[in-house]
């Protein structure tokens, strides 16, 4: 039979374990909570970051630019050239609106466009660049075309001029490479006004009859006056 005194103590250390357990069970709860809080807090600090990093990409369009001389090839110092530009838009967004940046080199002098917002002046004499920036929605599948004429120099000694040009739309995405390039140059033969002359004297002279049938036709033609004449004459008589 246990004695009083050892069951009170038996008592009083089970409910001390029992404490002490609760206590333990209380902590692993609160350490448990923490955590969990903590990891959804970083999760969810991750996916803010990651929403916020990720790109917007501009809607995309396809633009492109062709650039040709248009008669004058070959040109000659002192004369002019004109060049036609032509921008397509490709899709599949419309573009608000359009820049052509237009470089040209030594030997051209820039004259006139019929092209809007470009900051040239005439007189303007290359190597130069200037822009373009025509304001208008251009929508899939539209074209747009504009003429450029420069002089060429009177002193110009070189054997070519060239001109390039690039078409972009500001906040809209072109694709490159892409089948239909923003960009392009054209290259213009020039000549002394001298070869083109005794080009035009050459062509002139295979179109004409030999000098030796000029000659024959010539000559026929006085005999056959003179005859008519002495006909003339006689039958007066």
């Amino acid at each position: 039979m246990s004695h009083p005194q050892q069951i009170k103590g038996q008592t009083g250390y089970k409910r001390w374990l029992l404490a002490i357990s609760l206590a333990l069970l209380l902590i692993v709860i609160l350490t448990v909570g923490a955590w969990a809080a903590s990891a959804a807090e970083l999760s969810s600090s991750s996916t803010s970051k990651s929403v916020l990093l990720q790109p917007t990409l501009p809607p995309p369009a396809d633009l492109e630019l062709i650039k040709h001389d248009i008669g004058y090839d070959p040109a000659v110092p002192g004369g002019q050239v004109v060049y036609n530009v032509q921008v397509c838009n490709y899709g599949p967004a419309t573009v608000p609106s359009i820049v052509i940046e237009d470089t040209f080199g030594a030997g051209l002098i820039f004259a006139q466009t019929n092209a809007p917002g470009c900051n040239v002046a005439a007189g303007t004499a290359g190597p130069a660049a200037f822009t373009c920036e025509i304001a208008g929605a251009l929508a899939s599948g539209q074209c747009l075309g504009f003429e450029f004429t420069f002089d060429v120099d009177p002193n110009y000694q070189g054997a070519t001029v060239e001109n390039c040009a690039t078409v972009s739309s500001p906040g809209v995405f072109d694709p490159v490479p892409d089948p239909h390039p923003n960009s392009d140059c054209e290259s213009t033969a020039v000549v002394p006004p001298t070869a083109v002359g005794l080009a035009g004297l050459q062509a002139s002279a295979t179109n004409s009859p030999a000098p030796a049938a000029a000659t024959g036709l010539a000559a026929a033609g006085l005999a056959a006056a003179f005859g008519g004449t002495l006909i003339w004459l006689r039958r007066r008589r």
